[in-house]
């Protein structure tokens, strides 16, 4: 059955045998490349990060010396800034952590 199938539809049957080739050619390929490049952990050594100082609209993160990290956020986002060091590589137990926050519209009051 499986002969009159490929039989009646030879170009459909080469046409699907090549796709397969090509998707299994292209998988091995990103394999051997994704191997043999080298892995970016964005960190110059144990818990030394290269991203630092790090700044989105919420929060800002600075080293400020070897041992101390100053972190200016509201009290709301402390946790999500000690958060983005750990993506970063940093263990902030590591470190001494100095909050620091000024509000914005404290000029207009």
């Amino acid at each position: 059955m499986l002969e009159n199938f490929i039989t009646r539809h030879k170009t459909a049957t080469v046409i699907a045998i090549i796709l397969v080739m090509f998707v299994v050619i292209i998988i091995a390929v990103g394999s051997i490349i994704n191997s043999v490049l080298p892995k970016d952990t964005g960190t110059d050594g144990p818990g030394e990060s290269t991203t630092l100082p790090y700044s989105n609209d919420l929060y800002t993160i600075s080293a400020v010396s070897d041992n101390t990290i100053t972190i200016d956020a509201p009290a709301q986002f402390r946790n999500a800034a000690i958060q983005q060091l750990r993506t970063m590589g940093v263990e902030p137990t590591d470190y001494k952590i100095k909050f620091t926050y000024e509000s914005p519209f404290k000029a207009y009051e």
